[in-house]
C-alpha cells in the first residue's frame, strides 16, 4: 500500500471512529509547534500499546503540514 492509500485509510477509520476523528481534529487544529508536540505523544502512546505499525506509520504522516492541513479538511468536511 503506497503512502497516499495508507493516508486515505486513516482517514476513512477516523471518519467511522468518533474518538478517533474528535482526537485527530483537535491536534490537526492546533498551530504547528503544538501538533507536533501532541502528535509525538499520540505516536508514543500508540507504539506502548502496541498499535498496528501501519497505523503508527499512518499518523505519522500528519508530522507534515501539507498532510496535516488537507487531513483536517477531510475531517471537518
Amino acid at each position: 500500500m503506497n503512502r497516499e492509500e495508507m493516508f486515505m485509510q486513516l482517514m476513512a477509520v477516523a471518519r467511522e471512529t468518533p474518538e478517533t476523528r474528535r482526537q485527530l481534529v483537535t491536534i490537526l487544529s492546533q498551530e504547528a509547534f503544538h501538533r507536533q508536540s501532541l502528535l509525538g505523544t499520540l505516536l508514543e502512546d500508540l507504539r506502548m500499546r502496541g498499535a498496528p505499525v501501519e497505523f503508527i506509520e499512518c499518523i505519522g504522516f500528519l508530522r507534515d503540514d501539507d498532510t496535516a492541513a488537507r487531513a483536517l479538511e477531510l475531517l471537518r468536511g
